[in-house]
C-alpha cells in the first residue's frame, strides 16, 4: 500500500462520495425547479430560489439519513436538519442577493453559484453536528 492510501480516511472519503450523489441529485431539484419558477411562471428570483430549496430538502433530508450518515431518522434528528437546512436557505438568500446585487451576475449563473456553494456548509454542519455519533 503506498503512502498517500494509508494516509487517506477512506470511510470519510465514501461518506463524502454518498454525500455528494445525495447533493447532486438535491441540487440539480433545487436548480431546476428555481429556473421554472423563475422563466415559466414568472416567479421573483428569491421566491424560485425558496421553491427549489423547499423542493430539496425533503430528498436530502431521507437522501443523506439513509443513505449518506446511515443514521436512524428521529424527531432529534430532523429539528437538527431543520436548523441547518433553514440556516443553509438563509445564507443561500444572502448570497443571492449579493451575487445579484453587488455583482450584478446573470440569474442562471449566481443560481448556480448558490447551489454550489450551499453544500459545503451542509456538509460540515451534517457531519460534526446533525448525524454526529450516528
Amino acid at each position: 500500500m503506498s503512502s498517500l492510501q494509508a494516509k487517506l480516511d477512506w470511510p470519510l472519503l465514501r461518506q463524502l462520495a454518498r454525500f455528494a450523489l445525495v447533493g447532486i441529485a438535491a441540487t440539480l431539484t433545487h436548480y431546476l425547479v428555481s429556473i421554472v419558477c423563475l422563466e415559466q411562471l414568472d416567479w421573483n428570483v428569491y421566491l424560485a430560489n425558496l421553491a427549489g430549496y423547499c423542493s430539496a430538502v425533503g430528498l436530502s433530508f431521507v437522501g443523506h439519513a439513509k443513505f449518506t450518515f446511515r443514521a436512524q431518522s428521529s424527531m432529534k434528528v430532523f429539528s437538527k436538519f431543520a436548523l441547518v437546512s433553514l440556516a443553509a436557505l438563509g445564507l443561500s438568500e444572502l448570497l443571492l442577493m449579493m451575487l445579484e446585487a453587488v455583482f450584478d451576475l446573470p440569474h442562471r449563473l449566481a443560481m448556480l453559484l448558490v447551489v454550489a456553494t450551499i453544500p459545503v456548509f451542509t456538509f460540515i454542519a451534517s457531519r460534526l453536528w446533525v448525524y454526529a455519533g450516528s
